[in-house]
């Protein structure tokens, strides 16, 4: 769990800075190098035994209907630990950010491994983050 701790604060730093110093939400970007560091984080926890997580490709999209909402989705590969097989998975985060506030409003995941996504910790690492986020 410690593990997931230190990846939510890397996450709620880089998802900070995305945001350019609070800028508004209309200028929020996400450097491809922190998106790599937010698809670890979210392999950590819903795969805590995966290995060699890696992005693929990711894509930032802003609601189209709610201006202060965006959505990051993002293909990610990792490995199995024992398996040594390749898995892909699909990862979605959806942020509203609102004058200085930033919330993650819902952090999804899903792949093809036989072993189930660990959605206690998806849910624990949300938390973590919007913790972090506005502290």
């Amino acid at each position: 769990m410690q593990a997931i701790m230190n990846r939510a604060i890397v996450m709620a730093a880089l998802l900070s800075a995305g945001c350019a110093e609070r800028a508004p939400a209309q200028e929020f970007e996400l450097p491809k190098q922190d998106a790599r560091q937010i698809a670890k984080a979210i392999i950590s926890a819903a795969h805590p035994t995966a290995t060699n997580a890696a992005l693929l490709k990711f894509d930032v999209t802003k609601d189209k209907e709610k201006k202060d909402r965006y959505t990051v989705s993002m293909k990610i590969e990792f490995y199995g630990k024992i398996s040594n097989r390749r898995y892909v998975g699909d990862a979605e985060l959806r942020i509203q950010i609102s004058g200085t506030e930033r919330e993650v409003l819902d952090l999804s995941f899903a792949d093809n491994d036989p072993i189930p996504v660990n959605e206690t910790n998806l849910r624990k690492l949300k938390t973590q983050l919007n913790e972090l986020l506005n502290p």
